[in-house]
């Protein structure tokens, strides 16, 4: 049943463009090429003659994933000025992690982590406080 599924996917992606394996990508020129391993970009496509050639992510960039891109992503900044640092530091195959600093909380959060972080606010005279600030928003 996978095969009929595959070969039916398959014939109707051929009607749009070609059709590559698994680990392949499509080249404007309608040809399958390897993809480039983690880590690495497409600098050159394959030809008849040879493999696809791949370069590395430059400081500041990675790719987390086998691919026929042309360009890395950009690391994620974990900018102090937003109330952030780095946990884990960017490589060429994986992005940085950003953890909010002592004293904040995370404001936005999304699939990448915490990007915007906001200081817990300041009791002023004749206030107390109700609850401790946690870095995490709470569930309510």
């Amino acid at each position: 049943m996978l095969a009929v599924f595959v070969v039916l996917g398959c014939v109707s992606f051929l009607a749009q463009g070609l059709c590559c394996r698994p680990k392949e990508y499509s080249t404007r020129a309608e040809q399958c090429c390897p993809m480039c391993s983690e880590g690495t970009i497409v600098q050159r496509d394959c030809t008849s003659h040879s493999g696809t050639r791949c370069s590395r992510c430059k400081n500041g960039t990675f790719m987390n994933h086998p691919n026929g891109l042309d360009k890395c992503f950009t690391c994620t900044s974990c900018d102090s000025g937003h109330g952030l640092f780095v946990l884990h530091v960017c490589s060429e195959t994986t992005d940085a992690v950003c953890e909010v600093i002592d004293g904040y909380f995370c404001k936005h959060l999304d699939v990448t982590g915490c990007s915007v972080a906001q200081k817990h606010t300041q009791c002023v005279p004749g206030q107390r406080i109700k609850e401790p600030g946690a870095q995490e928003p709470r569930q309510r």
